[in-house]
């Protein structure tokens, strides 16, 4: 008994992964299996890319966002606010996604997913500009998940 105790001391301190099978009773396998634990994601998704494009009109200027969301946790639904929305953002068009969708959820735009992957989609809005005269203020605000990136607007007739 005592040199098997050495054998496996001098393999694990040798950093070898130990070869083998064991025959263990099912009564002390299933306190094991309980005690077992799971790795967490240190978030539940996480936007990986975004982009904004907008064509300025007369009326309004329409924008083409583009985000790329990483959902990661398997057992929860995740849920990631993208963008602002109120009565000047307006949603003109939504993805169809497979297994996720995007949509407005408490004055957001929200991307929800129960499961793992990459997705990559697009939405276009319209900003209502307000102000009297030539120069008005069109606002859109990001949401608490997605960092500020610039908007490149194309002006034409």
């Amino acid at each position: 008994m005592w040199s098997l105790s050495l054998v496996v001391g001098v393999m694990l301190t040798a950093n070898a992964t130990p070869a083998g099978t064991a025959t263990v009773p099912l009564q002390e396998l299933i306190p094991l299996y309980e005690q077992r634990q799971e790795v967490v994601p240190p978030t539940e998704a996480m936007v990986g890319k975004s982009e904004l494009e907008g064509h300025l009109t007369p009326e309004a200027p329409l924008i083409e966002a583009r985000f790329e969301v990483e959902v990661l946790s398997t057992e929860r639904w995740s849920q990631v606010r993208l963008l602002q929305l109120g009565p000047d953002v307006y949603l003109t068009g939504l993805p169809r996604l497979e297994g996720a969708a995007v949509g407005a959820l408490d004055g957001q735009l929200a991307f929800v997913s129960q499961q793992p992957g990459r997705y990559a989609f697009d939405v276009r809005l319209t900003v209502r500009p307000s102000g009297p005269g030539p120069e008005r203020v069109a606002q859109l605000r990001y949401g608490p998940h997605v960092a500020p990136v610039p908007l490149r607007l194309e002006a034409g007739a």
